[in-house]
């Protein structure tokens, strides 16, 4: 039984870094830009929206500022997703079962 889950947690993780690793880095840079690109307009709205001036150093700030909130979160989702897979793997090679954030060890 324990053998099955580590097998099923292993291919599923093997599975979503597969997949994820279909793109060609070509696609992957594009990507990435068009993210960017989208990014810079969200956050040229929301900087207007708090009432800054467009091409004003404190419009730019602004910005800067909305950009480093987002890497920061996306950093801060990156490192709970890579803590929620260790603390899963750690609790499914003890013999417990993993849902919803939760260890249950029978």
């Amino acid at each position: 039984m324990l053998s099955m889950k580590i097998q099923l947690i292993t291919l599923a993780l093997i599975g979503a870094v597969t997949l994820s690793g279909c793109m060609t880095s070509a696609e992957r840079v594009a990507k990435e830009n068009r993210e960017a690109a989208q990014r810079q307009i969200k956050n040229t709205k929301t900087c207007k929206n708090f009432g800054f001036k467009e091409k004003t150093p404190e419009f730019k700030h602004c910005v800067s500022l909305e950009e480093r909130q987002y890497q920061n979160e996306s950093k801060a989702s990156q490192a709970a997703t890579a803590l929620d897979i260790q603390r899963m793997t750690s609790c499914l090679t003890s013999g417990g079962s993993y849902g919803g954030g939760i260890c249950h060890n029978y």
